[in-house]
């Protein structure tokens, strides 16, 4: 036979379970809240770093296409002197015969 103690023995247990899970189900909440903040923040983060990174790639990319205009530059300008050389050591010769002849 149940008696009232061990009734109310049972529905203080079956309370006292219920107080720690509504915890335990608070305490979660707080945590997922938290986590939640914590992701947000890190999403907020890796977009920074994801921007940083491109306007760093986009510089690099600047600089190569500078260095290579530099180099083109370059490039012209020493073929431009090898050309004026060469006219002079034509000219050079040129000058050279025309002195044999009239010697």
């Amino acid at each position: 036979m149940v008696t009232l103690s061990s009734l109310l023995e049972k529905v203080y247990k079956f309370v006292k379970e219920v107080l720690k899970l509504a915890e335990a189900t608070e305490r979660n909440r707080s945590d997922i809240l938290e986590t939640q903040k914590q992701l947000a923040e890190l999403n907020e983060a890796v977009r920074r770093l994801a921007y940083e990174i491109k306007r760093v790639n986009d510089r690099e990319l600047d600089e190569q296409e500078k260095a290579q205009l530099r180099m083109d530059k370059l490039k012209l300008e020493i073929e431009r002197l090898l050309l004026e050389a060469r006219l002079e050591d034509r000219e050079t010769r040129a000058d050279e015969k025309r002195k044999k002849l009239t010697e």
